[in-house]
């Protein structure tokens, strides 16, 4: 890839590959060859560090030690149903401690994308989970702690599990250690009040912020707080 050799990735690449980008647009194998010959696409350099998977039917599975500097581990599987979510869940081998919360993103009504209820509920359930989520700074109909208390309602969130919007009364200042632009970041004032957070992130191209509901579902900012 790195030297746009496409008459090599042609062989390796399958025939009905799709390739999903950062911004949402898809290509099909001979589009994505034709930007990498063309120059419109460059990869400078490829990387990865100690990780090795092993491939067992559906699930694979890293043989490096969690925690392992440079080795990130990544649990895969291709069943998309709460068992599924179960069982990648239970191989993190990952027990919360305390009050847990599980973030996750709600929706932006009346079309958007998020994680369905009745796919995390018994995650959720699993670790006594209560739902958290910060108002938008964008406006919306999340912009507003009632409006989103409704919308978590509308999108059968409650019907799980509790739900807090966390900066639905103030924010607290968390200090960023060693940021290049940052030195604190605001987050919800009900932030505080779990010990453990869980975080569910569903994954959707973004034409604006590449992967959307994934890392936004991190660190959300309070309302009018940038």
């Amino acid at each position: 890839m790195t030297e746009a050799d496409v008459d090599t990735l042609r062989e390796m690449i399958a025939e009905d590959t799709v390739f999903t980008h950062m911004s949402g647009r898809q290509q099909n194998r001979e589009e994505y060859l034709a930007d990498i010959e063309n120059g419109s696409l460059r990869y400078f350099s490829i990387g990865m560090e100690n990780s090795v998977v092993e491939v067992d039917g559906d699930p694979a599975e890293p043989d490096t030690p969690a925690g392992t500097k440079g080795s990130p581990v990544v649990y895969m599987t291709t069943d998309i149903s709460s068992e599924g979510l179960m069982a990648a869940y239970e191989a993190l081998g990952w027990e919360p401690d305390g009050k847990v919360a599980v973030k996750l993103s709600t929706g932006e009504p009346p079309a958007s994308n998020y994680l369905d209820p009745n796919l995390i509920k018994d995650v959720v359930h699993l670790v006594d989970g209560t739902i958290v989520e910060c108002n938008t700074a964008y406006g919306g109909s999340r912009a507003s702690t009632a409006a989103h208390y409704q919308v978590a309602e509308d999108h059968d969130f409650t019907a799980i599990a509790d739900v807090i919007i966390l900066d639905e009364n103030d924010s607290l200042s968390l200090p960023v250690e060693g940021g290049t632009h940052l030195t604190e970041n605001y987050v919800g004032g009900h932030f505080a009040d779990y010990d453990s957070y869980l975080v569910l992130s569903h994954f959707k191209g973004h034409a604006m912020a590449g992967f959307g509901g994934a890392g936004r579902c991190c660190w959300s900012l309070p309302r009018g707080r940038y």
